[in-house]
């Protein structure tokens, strides 16, 4: 999923990467949420897909068919506008719980000139809001600054992890930070620091952009802004403390001679991660991959060019017969197109 013009951009592809002819319009759907759409996630349903992004200032949530069209069952007539009771909102994240739950994640302002808080809900099926949640279907994380991103995630226990990057007092930069929520919405006051927790205080500015839990851990990536170039850092979190187990005190610094930015993150089944992003030169940058055995020790670092001038890894998938599909942006001639890579 991505963006065109003002609308949401869904694209299938057969097993051969070709665009498949029985989705869509020659293997594209073009989604009109309601004006200046832009698509940041999408999570696969039984009967389809849900796209999530922003529409007019808010949350724009649309559910599509196996063959590319709206479903109508889903919000009204296939598309759903929500505000979390926000002036201003934006879906960053969406995925299927162990009952096949909506979670959204987000954040935006609650009142006018109010700092940015992270967002969450959690939704049924057919797009309603789940009044057992939070007690509205939603809830709101507030810090002292601005806090943008809102990547969400539940474990085996329907327990919810809902994370961002957190604005530093000096306004240098970010601090990720992260809670932990009971099934119903409660923060879990168990885990970390009554129920959170904030990741390089006093170290690198540090942006989150991946996030997965993985049995009784939590999987991070995300760039430290470390002098003098960006570093790729991969942590695990154990009980809400940093795992001793990998790398060096629960994280593993990924370098490269300009640079590292990491976007993506694939825990495989037997314990090993890779992780993707950009290598990044003084004026251009190249797809990277990395692979991590379990304890955390670099077993493989793989840098493309495929000939554009800016190339990034923003999300990695599970492929059959241990394949990994990688999607990617990247800029031609002034363009920025989406790339699939197998």
């Amino acid at each position: 999923a991505g963006a065109i013009g003002d609308d949401f951009l869904v694209t299938r592809l057969d097993s051969a990467g070709r665009p498949d002819p029985s989705f869509g319009e020659g293997g594209q759907a073009l989604i009109d949420v309601g004006g200046d759409d832009s698509a940041k996630a999408l999570v696969l349903t039984d009967s389809g897909a849900i796209v999530a992004g922003s529409s007019q200032g808010k949350v724009g949530l649309a559910a599509l068919t196996q063959s590319g069209t709206l479903d109508t069952s889903f919000g009204t007539a296939g598309i759903h506008g929500l505000s979390f009771g926000a002036v201003s909102s934006v879906a960053n994240s969406v995925r299927r719980d162990g009952t096949a739950r909506l979670l959204i994640g987000g954040h935006g302002r609650l009142t006018a000139n109010a700092t940015v808080v992270l967002l969450a809900a959690r939704l049924d099926k057919k797009g309603k809001l789940d009044g057992s949640f939070g007690g509205k279907g939603w809830i709101s994380r507030a810090y002292p600054r601005d806090c943008f991103g809102g990547i969400v995630e539940s474990d085996d226990a329907g327990r919810l992890y809902l994370a961002g990057n957190h604005l530093r007092a000096n306004f240098q930069g970010f601090d990720v930070v992260i809670s932990r929520h009971q099934p119903g919405g409660a923060p879990d006051l168990s885990w970390g620091n009554q129920g959170s927790l904030t990741l390089a205080p006093g170290g690198p500015p540090t942006s989150l952009h991946a996030m997965l839990p993985v049995g009784d851990t939590l999987l991070l990536a995300g760039t430290a802004d470390a002098a003098p170039r960006k570093q790729g850092i991969v942590s695990r979190l154990r009980a809400g403390l940093p795992d001793g187990d990998f790398g060096d005190g629960g994280r593993v610094v990924i370098s490269q001679a300009y640079g590292v930015d990491l976007r993506a993150l694939l825990p495989r089944p037997d314990g090993r991660v890779w992780v993707a992003g950009a290598a990044l030169d003084p004026a251009s940058s190249d797809l990277l991959l990395a692979e991590l055995s379990p304890s955390g020790a670099l077993l493989r670092l793989q840098r493309i060019d495929t000939g554009s001038a800016e190339e990034r890894i923003w999300s990695l998938v599970a492929g059959p017969e241990g394949t990994i599909f990688a999607k990617a942006h990247v800029v031609r001639g002034g363009h920025e197109d989406i790339a699939v890579l197998r």
